[in-house]
Parts: C-alpha cells; sequence; structure tokens
C-alpha cells in the first residue's frame, strides 16, 4: 500500500507542471477573448453613436429642405405677384395714355364752323376734353409711378438677408415644433407690400380710368354734332352708336371690375373645414406645409397671422426697413446665429 501511494504522489508530482502550464494558457486565452469581446462592443457601440450622429444630420438636413423649398416656393410667389401686377399697371396705364392721345388730337385737329354751332355746344366739348385728358392723364401717371415702384422693390422681398431671417426662423420652428404649429412665413412681402402702400392708389387709378371712358365717349357725342351739325341723321346714328358702346361698358364694367378692385372676395377655391385641416397637418412632416390664407391651425397660429397684418397696416412699420430696404441693424444675433430675445431673455419670434 506504501508502495502504491508514493507511487501515485510521484506521478502526480510529475504531472502537476503540465497541468499549470495549462491552467496559466486557458487564462490568457480567456483575457484575450475577453479583451476582444470588450473591444467589439466598444465598436459597436462607437457605430450605434455614429448611425445615431447620421440620422439627427440626416434629419436637419432635410428640415434645411423643406425649409428652402418654402422659401422657393414664396420667391415664385414674389415673382408671380410682381409681374401680375406689372402687368395689371401697363394695361391700364397704355390704354389711358391711348385714350387721352386721341382726345387731345381730337381737339387739335376738329374743324367745324363756330357761327353754325351753338357756345353751350362748343364750351359742352371743350369741357368733355378737358375732363376725359385730365383722367386718363391722372390715371396714366399713377400707373406708371407705381409700376416704377414695384420693379424696383419688388426684388427686394426675397433678399439675401430676408432669406437668412427666414431661415433663422424655419431652425427655430423644426427644434422647437409642436403638433399643430405652421411653418414660418416672410415678415415682409411684396403681397403686404402692395396692400398697405399701393392698393389704394390703385384703385384711384381704375377709378380715374373707368370714369374717362365714358367721358371719351361723350365727347365723342359733342364732336360728331359739331362736325356734322348739318347732317341730323349722321349725329343721330352717332349718338346712337356711342350710347350702345356706352352700355355696353358699364355691362362690362360691372361684370369684370371687382374682381380686379376688391381684393381677397372673388376667390376661386373652395374653404377648408376644421376636420379637413385637423387631419391634413398631423405633425411633421406634413406641418411644414404653409396653410393657405384665413386657415389658422391653433389659436397661437391665428393670433400671428393677424397680428403680421396688423403689422403690415400700422404706419409705424411703414418705413424703409418694413419695405424691404433696410439694412440689418438690431439683428446681429439673428444673423449670427443667435435666437432673439426680449428685455427678460425670453426667445421671441
Amino acid at each position: 500500500f506504501f508502495f502504491v501511494e508514493s507511487t501515485v504522489r510521484v506521478d502526480m508530482d510529475s504531472q502537476h507542471p503540465a497541468m499549470a502550464n495549462d491552467e496559466s494558457v486557458s487564462s490568457d486565452e480567456m483575457r484575450r477573448w475577453r479583451t476582444e469581446e470588450l473591444a467589439s462592443i466598444q465598436e459597436e457601440r462607437d457605430f450605434r453613436a455614429r448611425e445615431l450622429q447620421w440620422r439627427k444630420e440626416d434629419i436637419q438636413q432635410r428640415h434645411l429642405e423643406n425649409a428652402r423649398w418654402i422659401w422657393y416656393k414664396y420667391v415664385e410667389k414674389n415673382r408671380r405677384d410682381v409681374e401680375e401686377k406689372a402687368e395689371q399697371l401697363k394695361a391700364i396705364s397704355s390704354l389711358s395714355a391711348l385714350i387721352a392721345g386721341f382726345a387731345v388730337v381730337a381737339l387739335v385737329e376738329l374743324e367745324f364752323e363756330p357761327e353754325d354751332n351753338p357756345e353751350a355746344l362748343i364750351a359742352l366739348y371743350a369741357v368733355s376734353t378737358a375732363i376725359t385728358v385730365a383722367l386718363m392723364t391722372n390715371a396714366m401717371v399713377t400707373c406708371s409711378l407705381m409700376l416704377a415702384a414695384i420693379l424696383k422693390n419688388g426684388k427686394l422681398y426675397v433678399s439675401s438677408e430676408e432669406e437668412t431671417e427666414f431661415m433663422i426662423r424655419c431652425k427655430k420652428f423644426a427644434t422647437t415644433h409642436r403638433r399643430g404649429d405652421g411653418p414660418p412665413v416672410p415678415k415682409r412681402t411684396f403681397q403686404l407690400f402692395w396692400a398697405s402702400r399701393c392698393e389704394a392708389d390703385w384703385k384711384t387709378a381704375f377709378r380715374f380710368f373707368s370714369m374717362g371712358v365714358p367721358s371719351f365717349m361723350i365727347n365723342v357725342v359733342f364732336a360728331s354734332w359739331l362736325k356734322f351739325e348739318y347732317s341730323l341723321v349722321t349725329c343721330a346714328t352717332v349718338t346712337g352708336v356711342m350710347g350702345v358702346s356706352l352700355l355696353v361698358w358699364l355691362f362690362h364694367h360691372h361684370s369684370w371690375a371687382p374682381y380686379l378692385v376688391n381684393r381677397g372676395k372673388y376667390g376661386l377655391s373652395a374653404a377648408l373645414d376644421a376636420s379637413t385641416v385637423d387631419g391634413l397637418y398631423s405633425g411633421l412632416p406634413f406641418d411644414w406645409h404653409a396653410p393657405p390664407n384665413g386657415v389658422f391651425r391653433t389659436e397661437s397660429h391665428a393670433r400671428t397671422e393677424a397680428g403680421t397684418w396688423r403689422k403690415s397696416r400700422d404706419p409705424r412699420f411703414m418705413d424703409n426697413k418694413w419695405m424691404g430696404i433696410g439694412t440689418a441693424q438690431g439683428t446681429e444675433g439673428e444673423f449670427a446665429g443667435e435666437s432673439p430675445t426680449n428685455s427678460k431673455g425670453e426667445m421671441v419670434d
């Protein structure tokens, strides 16, 4: 028994160094595998962090693209509004100048016998000519001055400064968005400029033109009675033709004049009810869409639109800056990328 126990002990002692080496190798491999596993986990964490950063940058890029698309839409609308008003003013100005020229030429070139015509008829002809020329000249001059003004100032509402301010407000909208909020709109637009500065003058010029056309027709009647005083049939025929023309003019004027002078009262688009608006504007990205005029998503949106319109009618804001030709004074923080704040340090729009 002693011999066997000694032999076993000797055999175990002879194998102990190999077992120790195996345990050492296994421990080193475990450490290496653990280190590799930790490195793999860290690498996966870094990749996920980069994915989150890429996702955040992608969302910001999409917000920027939405803001630029809205800005380009307002730029295109500004261009169309300027072209529309320019063509409108050109048409009235050209027709006014043409009719005034006809009246002046008729006054200069008309030949008649003063002895054979009553003095009252001559006076009526002269007065009608003067009224026609005066009305048409005032309409032409007013439209020409307005045309020059809108062609000069129309491009200022889509300048780089206006774009910078609009992009800053879009960034604020994207970061502080709540469901139902509407995207920002430009504070200074050609439409507001036309409504506050040009609308009244345009209506006055159009009234001058509207009164000048019947005056010109009456002037032609008086001229025919002076020129053809020897032929009652001819005078009566001219009077009848001009009377029918005057009635036709009044009919068409009554049909089409309201569309030219009553802004926003003859829209063709159907009104949207509240359910339609709630169904459409249910969060991003659909809240980037600007609602039609008169459709407000939230009470704060309605207050914002009302404040913008009051500013457009307030004489205090009808200065150079409101008309789009001012500088960036007082907005250095905005153009430097900072949000505007009030006296309490609160963010304001």
